[in-house]
């Protein structure tokens, strides 16, 4: 899938712990959404790094004009669908034939 394509790092470091991508395709179909995905290498997963690195770029979606994005999990990945919620999300009824769940976040809404 096209996008931005970022690698997230140990804070202060250049040690690489994952990665993050960002498609701004969506906005084209329904506007002001992005979709947004990401992956913490596994010795480094239960640190909450993903959180951290959605918390991070919260600001720049916002800047770029999106209020809404989209993430997918599949349902067996508890650790994902745990911090997509932690992140605010929520989960929507599934299309026919999806084997993953989504959740949308409203950006404009932080949750604590």
């Amino acid at each position: 899938m096209a996008g931005e394509y970022y690698t997230i790092t140990l804070h202060g470091t250049t040690k690489r712990i994952g990665n993050l991508r960002l498609s701004l395709e969506l906005e084209k179909i329904i506007p002001f959404y992005a979709n947004i995905g990401y992956s913490i290498l596994p010795r480094y997963q239960g640190n909450h790094y993903a959180l951290k690195t959605l918390e991070l770029v919260r600001p720049e979606l916002l800047e770029k004009g999106f209020s809404q994005i989209k993430i997918t999990a599949y349902p067996e990945n508890i650790a994902s669908i745990k911090t997509i919620e932690a992140f605010g999300g929520q989960r929507v009824k599934a299309e026919e034939g999806e084997f993953w769940n989504t959740y949308e976040v409203d950006l404009t809404q932080h949750k604590k």
